[in-house]
């Protein structure tokens, strides 16, 4: 459990966690009928077309919107970014690698970077400004930040 709350006192992963936070934030919010989006319906019928089961896109869903609000906060970032991981793995792999053929590269370059991303929260931790620094402070050596002198 201590390994879940442990994390770098970095202003960097802050950063990214808030960037990466934003952005699956507003795609769980599309899936489910916000910023423009087709909603839930018109998602399990996406997904459903592509053979997905209606408890995966369940579970998307709530990895980008639920996951990205609890992100923000830097609470279970660890456990939040492996889901990205895998939501990035499997965006990859069903909608945008059949789209290299014509569109190259960019085809999957943001999920990519995404994908990157969550990598790095998931083995570095959500950073300072977070709850997990504070929930893992008392166990966590990495966490103690230096007195410049």
């Amino acid at each position: 459990m201590k390994a879940l709350f442990t994390t770098r006192p970095s202003l960097g992963l802050t950063v990214l966690r808030l960037a990466i936070a934003a952005v699956m934030i507003y795609h769980g919010g599309q899936k489910l009928g916000y910023f423009w989006g087709f909603g839930l319906e018109g998602t399990l019928g996406f997904f459903g077309g592509m053979g997905v089961p209606s408890y995966i896109t369940y579970l998307v869903i709530a990895g980008e919107f639920v996951g990205g609000i609890a992100m923000v906060f830097g609470f279970f970032a660890r456990f939040t970014a492996a889901s990205w991981v895998l939501i990035m793995i499997g965006a990859i792999y069903l909608v945008h690698w059949a789209q290299i053929g014509e569109q190259g590269f960019k085809a999957i370059e943001f999920q990519l970077v995404l994908l990157a991303g969550s990598l790095t929260l998931l083995c570095e931790g959500a950073g300072c400004l977070s709850i997990d620094r504070f929930l893992g402070k008392k166990d966590c050596e990495n966490c103690k930040v230096e007195e410049k002198k």
